[in-house]
């Protein structure tokens, strides 16, 4: 889990989807440890937002690009 900050990630999107892949197995497959799933359920609202931000990023540069032709 690469951060600079607790809430700013340097993984990619692609990275950020698997990880919340994998914690949403875990949670559908009811393996985790209750002493773990609050730490998981943080980590997947950080890797959420992560994502939220970079889609709106490429969306903000491609309105960009789009108005300038």
């Amino acid at each position: 889990m690469a951060t600079k900050t607790p809430n700013t990630l340097t993984i990619s999107y692609n990275e950020a989807l698997e990880e919340l892949q994998t914690i949403l197995e875990e949670l559908n497959a009811e393996t985790l440890d209750i002493d773990h799933l609050s730490d998981k359920v943080k980590r997947a609202n950080l890797l959420v937002t992560h994502c939220k931000g970079k889609i709106l990023k490429t969306q903000k540069e491609l309105d960009q690009i789009i108005a300038e032709k």
